[in-house]
């Protein structure tokens, strides 16, 4: 008898178990970038500008006024240039005046150029350094303005401006000269009044919401443009045309109005001179255009003043500034934050691991947290992994990456805080 028999195959499903690992990274010990500002985040470059965070937008106005400067006259600025001269350059200094230098034969006297550079100098010098100390400007600077927060922390919310009003540097024009055997005196007016700086100040839209977190608003400038350089030559009487006409002027080698300008632009040796109140912005005490509140002759002592780091940009793969490290975020209160985290490798920055889930650990509204997981191989390239509404992201199969990113933002009242990442993985 031949007994049919079933042959019976056994289906196995064989799933590979990956070994789980758990990384929890606490916050403070990591670095943030502060994205309050910025615009909607790109998956492919998550983070743009740490230097401009949610915080009011002020929108101060400037403008400048020429001023009189004492001892100087009420109209052009007036003085004097005086020098001697030796017996032999009597004749050269005379037709500075005439014209007619047929008469000179004798070539300058290094005692005439040394005496003559000093006196144009000096008086350029002493109306400069006299404006100064009365908060009078003559050339261009830098000037910009800072938060001071309750935690003694700083917040750049714009970059600073350059406040120019004298493009060039003065011509010196003579007015009237008393000319003796040894010796020459000017008299002077200087082609430029000194400018005192005005301004207002309005409180910024829904400023009151910071009141508890703003303590005051710092100004801070750059030294004002060189106008002559250190070893700047002086060659004597000319004639120029103003609009005044012909006049004879002191000629001395000026720095061109460009240079000027291109140094300033570059100079960062920022120094404070001036704080106000946050409170006193709010109740409007600054809405009517007044005399800037430098403090008293910060323009004439700026080497002396408290220096002023302002930050650099820096790009989503740099490295936060100060304004945004993650003490700044993350101490006190803010009534809102949007940060990502610096590259994290999870203690593996040669492997590759492929992140599964991901927690946000600490107090605040978790229905309100926005969370978004980005990939890198490099730290050059981000890909978005995921994204999620409350403080996890879960079940992930996706590619394995080197590097990894968080993007956090949500609303935070004032017992909130974040305290760290927990992140499962595989590698």
């Amino acid at each position: 008898m031949l007994w049919h028999g079933s042959l019976i195959f056994l289906h196995y499903n064989i799933t590979i178990l990956m070994k789980k690992y758990i990384k929890i990274i606490p916050l403070k010990s990591i670095g943030l970038s502060d994205l309050s500002s910025s615009e909607p985040s790109d998956p492919g470059n998550p983070g743009s500008d740490p230097l401009n965070p949610s915080f009011p937008s002020l929108s101060p106005q400037f403008s400048f006024l020429k001023s009189p400067l004492p001892g100087y006259g009420t109209s052009l600025p007036a003085t004097e240039v005086e020098f001697s001269f030796p017996a032999e350059d009597y004749k050269r200094v005379q037709a500075w005046f005439s014209g007619d230098f047929s008469h000179v034969v004798n070539p300058e006297s290094a005692t005439l150029k040394k005496n003559m550079r000093a006196a144009v100098i000096d008086t350029l010098s002493r109306f400069i350094s006299a404006s100064a100390s009365r908060n009078l400007l003559t050339a261009p600077c830098r000037l910009g303005w800072r938060y001071r927060l309750f935690d003694g922390s700083y917040i750049y919310p714009d970059a600073p401006l350059l406040i120019l009003p004298e493009y060039e540097a003065p011509l010196l024009i003579i007015t009237g000269y008393n000319l003796y055997e040894k010796s020459l005196h000017t008299d002077i007016t200087i082609s430029v009044n000194p400018s005192s700086l005005s301004f207002s100040l309005a409180a910024p839209q829904n400023g009151g919401e910071y009141k508890d977190i703003i303590m005051a608003v710092e100004f801070f400038v750059t030294r004002q443009g060189s106008l002559f350089s250190s070893d700047a030559e002086v060659v004597g009487v000319r004639s120029v045309i103003t609009g005044s006409g012909r006049v004879r002027v002191w000629s001395y080698e000026s720095i061109p109005s460009d240079d000027i300008e291109a140094a300033v632009k570059v100079d960062s040796d920022f120094r404070l001179v001036a704080t106000l109140s946050y409170g006193d912005i709010l109740d409007g005490k600054y809405d009517a255009i007044m005399p800037f509140p430098f403090d008293a002759g910060a323009l004439g002592r700026i080497s002396s003043l408290p220096k002023v780091s302002f930050p650099t940009k820096v790009s989503s793969g740099s490295e936060s500034s100060s304004s945004s490290s993650s003490s700044t975020l993350l101490q006190g209160w803010r009534p809102f934050l949007h940060f990502h985290t610096e590259p994290l490798n999870l203690g593996l920055p040669e492997n590759v691991k492929s992140v599964m889930d991901l927690y946000l650990r600490g107090v605040f509204q978790r229905e309100e947290v926005e969370m978004k997981l980005y990939g890198s191989h490099h730290r050059e390239h981000w890909r978005l992994l995921a994204k999620s509404r409350g403080p996890y992201i879960r079940g992930l199969r996706r590619a394995p990456y080197r590097w990894f990113r968080v993007e956090i933002s949500l609303p935070m009242r004032r017992d909130d805080f974040l305290e760290a990442l927990t992140f499962t993985y595989a590698k």
